[in-house]
């Protein structure tokens, strides 16, 4: 078979009596397409051609070995270069896979999973699917599992390598690109506007990504906020409590790493406050009651008077602080979220959206605790109360409280 690669003239694989010294031949061709660097399609085309006929030579219970598959995946991943052709990308990750899976592991395995990667962030830049960059991702995992097999000194110096650490970098600037649409992924996936597959890979990529982020790179409070976020979503969309779990770990980290802005914290704070108390609905734990009310007076407590989350977070503890008393009888609890209540009456406008809401809550708690205590004068209060709920606020008409 006429071998026309370069200028070294006409070479001929020879003729072979056995599966190993077929493989010692295809292996050394193969290398010597490989070790001429060129971005010349047509040399490019005229190794793969060369190489893909070495292939139909092989004998059918040939095992490729993972070199020979590591030089055909960067021939095409060359070519691909070159053309942008996606058929030679998805050839090149074709032959990278195959080489992973060889055996028995050795360097070339590592080369191969290095190309991979490269690959895969290609294919992910090309079409923006996140599955690629989810495995990209996963890669790593793999390529640093491997580090435990003997390697040349100069393995850095290898071409591969050297594209490997450079796409390493395009990766963590692809993964922070991203993230930054993870809150969207997230608000389109509680709202039901978008397919459920496109949350569940934005969590798989951020998990793998903060498991494998490199060493110089600092993950940030709102990263594991983000993904707290989207575990969450997804809670409330499957009920699978092993996301709440998870969204409860990753906000805990969120509070955990220091915040540049207080208001964040105190907002992270207050979120991790309302998912404590649904585990505790869920499991029954007052544990996570307890934590619930200590995160979220926290919260109250670093927001400002004018923040416009201080109010839902008031609204929550108030809430906390009566699921205790129902749950221990514990009266002070209810005197305390009769406060907590009366705060947001108080914070609130006479024409704001949420007040009748507020005045009812309170008018209930009023009413919770006379039947407790037989206190007239709460009766009346939640009387007074409800009342003032029902009222028009003032300068409306009737045709303004119309739904």
């Amino acid at each position: 078979m006429a071998y026309a690669g370069g200028s070294g003239g006409d070479q001929h694989l020879p003729s072979v009596a056995s599966n190993d010294s077929f493989s010692r031949c295809m292996s050394a061709t193969l290398a010597d397409l490989v070790s001429r660097p060129s971005g010349d399609v047509g040399y490019l085309s005229n190794a793969i051609n060369i190489a893909e006929e070495v292939l139909a030579e092989a004998p059918s219970d040939l095992c490729i070995p993972a070199d020979v598959c590591k030089n055909l995946s960067v021939l095409f991943e060359r070519r691909y270069q070159q053309t942008k052709d996606l058929d030679d990308l998805q050839a090149a990750i074709t032959w990278a896979e195959q080489g992973v899976v060889a055996i028995p592991q050795n360097i070339d395995q590592v080369l191969c999973l290095g190309n991979l990667i490269v690959c895969l962030v290609s294919r992910y830049e090309q079409r923006g699917e996140l599955e690629d960059l989810c495995e990209a991702v996963m890669r790593v995992n793999e390529i640093r599992a491997l580090d435990t097999l003997p390697l040349p000194n100069n393995i850095f110096d290898i071409p591969i390598i050297l594209n490997f650490e450079k796409t390493l970098a395009r990766l963590k600037v692809l993964y922070v690109s991203v993230f930054s649409n993870f809150k969207t992924i997230s608000d389109h996936a509680a709202q039901g506007t978008n397919d459920l597959n496109d949350l569940n890979n934005a969590i798989l990529l951020a998990e793998n990504f903060l498991i494998t982020a490199p060493p110089d790179y600092t993950i940030q409070a709102s990263e594991f906020s983000n993904l707290g976020t989207m575990l969450h979503t997804r809670y409330i969309r499957v009920g699978n409590l092993d996301d709440l779990q998870k969204a409860i770990t990753f906000l805990e980290l969120a509070i955990s790493v220091p915040l540049p802005d207080d208001d964040d914290r105190a907002v992270t704070m207050s979120n991790l406050g309302a998912l404590l108390v649904q585990r505790f609905e869920h499991t029954g734990d007052l544990d996570d009651l307890q934590r619930a009310i200590l995160q979220t007076e926290e919260a109250v407590a670093a927001s400002p008077l004018d923040h416009p989350n201080r109010l839902e977070a008031m609204e929550n503890l108030s809430g906390m602080l009566r699921k205790r008393f129902n749950r221990t009888g514990d009266l002070d609890d209810l005197q305390r979220a009769i406060l907590r209540a009366e705060e947001l009456v108080t914070a609130t406008s006479l024409d704001h959206p949420d007040r009748a809401s507020y005045l009812n809550t309170l008018s209930t708690i009023l009413n919770k605790r006379f039947k407790r205590t037989g206190d007239l004068d709460d009766l009346q209060q939640a009387i007074l109360r409800a009342e003032e709920a029902v009222a028009k606020p003032p300068g409306t008409t009737s045709n303004d409280l119309s739904v």
